[in-house]
Order: C-alpha cells, then sequence, then structure tokens
C-alpha cells in the first residue's frame, strides 16, 4: 500500500508541479527574468516526480526514461534556487551569461549518467560511482551554504541587507518557506546518499 501511494503523489506533486509552472509562465509577469529560476525549479521538480513513476504501473509507465539520468540533472535545483534567491533579493532584472557556469556539475553529470557511465570498466565501476556521490554531497553543501549566506545577510544581518524595506517586508515570508523547503530536502538528499 505505501508504495502504491508513494507512486501516487508522485504522480500529483508532477502534474500539480507543472500545472504552477504553467502559471507562473503566463500569469505571472512581474519578473520574467527572475520566475526564469523559479520556473526551472519547479520544472526539474516535476520532471523528476514523474520521472520517478515511470519504472512502475502508472499512467506514466509508457515513458522509457533514465531515471539516474533524470535524478543527476535534479541538481540543477539547487543553483536554480540559489540564483532565484540572488536574484530575488537583489531585486535583478537582467541575466548574466556567468549564472549559466553553475549549471555546469549538473549537465556533467547528466551526460555521465546518461551515457558516460558505460565508458568506465567494470572493474572502476564502484570507485567512479563513490567519486559521483562525493562530489554530488561537496556540491549540495556549496549550493546550500551559498544560498545560507545570501539568505542570513539579507534577513537577519539588518546592517548589511541590500535591499529596500519594502521589497524585504514583500518577499521576506516566501522566501523563508522556500528555504526551510529546500534546507529540508536537501537534509534528505543528503541522508538518501549516505545511506545507499
Amino acid at each position: 500500500m505505501v508504495p502504491q501511494m508513494q507512486l501516487l503523489l508522485s504522480s500529483v506533486v508532477g502534474i500539480l508541479g507543472f500545472f504552477v509552472l504553467l502559471i507562473l509562465v503566463y500569469f505571472y509577469k512581474s519578473n520574467k527574468f527572475v520566475n526564469g529560476y523559479l520556473a526551472l525549479l519547479f520544472f526539474i521538480v516535476s520532471v523528476r516526480s514523474i520521472a520517478s513513476t515511470a519504472d512502475y504501473d502508472t499512467i506514466f509507465s509508457f515513458l522509457k526514461i533514465n531515471t539516474a539520468a533524470i535524478n543527476s540533472l535534479a541538481l540543477a535545483a539547487l543553483p536554480s534556487l540559489y540564483l532565484y534567491f540572488k536574484n530575488l533579493i537583489n531585486d535583478f532584472t537582467k541575466f548574466k551569461k556567468n549564472n549559466i557556469l553553475h549549471f555546469i556539475f549538473p549537465i556533467l553529470m547528466f551526460f555521465y549518467f546518461k551515457k558516460g557511465h558505460q565508458l568506465v570498466s567494470s572493474n572502476y565501476q564502484d570507485a567512479a560511482i563513490a567519486v559521483c556521490k562525493l562530489a554530488v554531497i561537496v556540491f549540495i553543501l556549496i549550493y546550500m551554504t551559498k544560498t545560507s549566506i545570501i539568505y542570513y545577510k539579507n534577513f537577519y544581518a539588518a546592517q548589511a541587507r541590500a535591499i529596500s524595506d519594502e521589497h524585504f517586508s514583500t518577499i521576506k515570508s516566501w522566501l523563508n518557506f522556500l528555504f526551510i523547503i529546500a534546507v529540508l530536502a536537501s537534509i534528505r538528499l543528503l541522508l538518501v546518499l549516505g545511506f545507499e
């Protein structure tokens, strides 16, 4: 009963995520640049939720998905979250080309799990997986630290706050909620990686 409930919840989360993504993209026009990072975050979570059900007998079982590759691409949620916080707090409205650099590691991990792992000799598979896990753990810790620093500087170090009081009061509750969810999700991911 529990696995069926998990599959149902994953399917619902994926479908609702795409619904929220459509609302965000088509109806929320205040700052499309910053919302692009949030849209990417919703897209990643939705795809990951639906992909996790594709291996089972669900409405998405017709999809042939490499779940390891999708899971590695889900790492792009961390730089998306970081860039969302950074750009929303600083009220940036223009895209910076160097922001693309934040997504190099998730893209490399995606291609590794898509085809690259087949190039590694079977003698070294365990070592390669251990190195990948360690790299993912470091990546998670780096981005959660970066996000935490931005969060702390702008919400709890009032004298260092770089944003206006009006902008601050508008986004504070939303970013508090999002930050708590991100910390809990990161802890869960670290625990899963640690016990696999």
